[in-house]
């Protein structure tokens, strides 16, 4: 239960700050029991089942590439699904800004039908041993056909690479910016 404070606000004392000093402090005690009364008692925490080490671990927080906006075009999906089907892998890493670009390239709906396999630690459903495995050394890369291509490669590269429809005719790359003076 929650005492008020020693002193009662009379009509004698009644004002604006008498009140307002009254309230926060109820408030104060209220929020700090709430909290105190939210953590277990150390005796249970130390017959809990999993340490504190597992605990962490099952607190982990994961992260994820950045989404791709955009629309996708049939051919873009299309690609896409082709190189799911080969067995080709697409390794990145969340934070890998090529990364994002690569997967830009095939548009939002594209994008989500790659093959791609997570190589940072820390990403959802990482797989850096299989990336460890495959001798994966930069971001992006590819694994076509049992050979692995480093860097990124425009969707006519990936097109020839794979074996996809050569009559899909892919508009070319962009050029990239000039440097700043």
């Amino acid at each position: 239960a929650l005492e008020a404070s020693a002193v009662p606000i009379t009509a004698a004392r009644y004002s604006r700050l008498a009140v307002l000093t009254h309230a926060t402090a109820a408030a104060a005690t209220v929020a700090i029991s709430r909290r105190a009364a939210a953590l277990p008692p150390p005796d249970l925490l130390a017959k809990a089942p999993l340490a504190p080490q597992q605990l962490r671990e099952q607190a982990a927080v994961l992260y994820t590439p950045p989404p791709v906006k955009g629309t996708s075009t049939p051919d873009q999906i299309g690609l896409a699904e082709h190189l799911s089907r080969s067995g080709a892998k697409f390794y990145g890493a969340y934070w890998c800004g090529f990364c994002l670009k690569q997967r830009a390239m095939f548009g939002a709906g594209g994008s989500r039908r790659l093959p791609y396999v997570e190589c940072a630690e820390g990403g959802y459903q990482a797989d850096a041993a299989l990336c460890e495995a495959r001798r994966v050394t930069g971001y992006p890369s590819w694994e076509i056909g049992g050979k692995l291509y480093s860097g990124m490669k425009s969707l006519p590269e990936l097109q020839r690479l794979s074996g996809f429809n050569p009559a899909v005719q892919f508009p070319a790359p962009e050029p990239p910016p000039p440097p700043p003076p």
